[in-house]
């Protein structure tokens, strides 16, 4: 092993959003470790992202591990509580003088309703139409 995020990082996003992730870089530049996301809402739910920032003994950016985004319900609309188990493979090149890894853990708002939006204006707009 090259480099590990020394532990959970915990990252409370607000409106009772949190994640917590943990990362391992190996010899032959694969990254993986684990990442748990959680709202402890009854209704709102979120999706987080993470990726992991690489760097060396004098904190300078290596590299920056792709982007996993996860997403959760509110308690009582679905799963509001996991934890995910990811990898990628970095350039070993670019990474090999790595000792510390930190996760940056975020809000990644996905917009996967919108369509259903656009239909629904697209079915009623003639009728508010006629009616001006």
């Amino acid at each position: 092993m090259i480099a590990t995020s020394g532990g959970i990082h915990y990252k409370d996003l607000g409106a009772n959003h949190h994640m917590w992730t943990d990362a391992y870089l190996e010899d032959d530049g694969r990254i993986h470790g684990s990442t748990r996301t959680a709202t402890f809402t009854l209704f709102g739910g979120f999706t987080g992202g993470c990726r992991i920032l690489v760097f060396d003994a004098n904190m300078i950016l290596l590299d920056v591990s792709p982007e996993n985004t996860y997403g959760v319900d509110g308690k009582w609309i679905g799963t509001n509580d996991r934890t995910d188990y990811w990898e990628h493979y970095l350039d070993l090149g670019r990474v090999g003088g790595a000792v510390t890894l930190r996760p940056a853990q975020y809000w990644a708002p996905t917009w996967r309703h919108l369509g259903t939006v656009i239909e629904i204006g697209k079915q009623v707009a003639p009728a508010i139409l006629a009616l001006l």
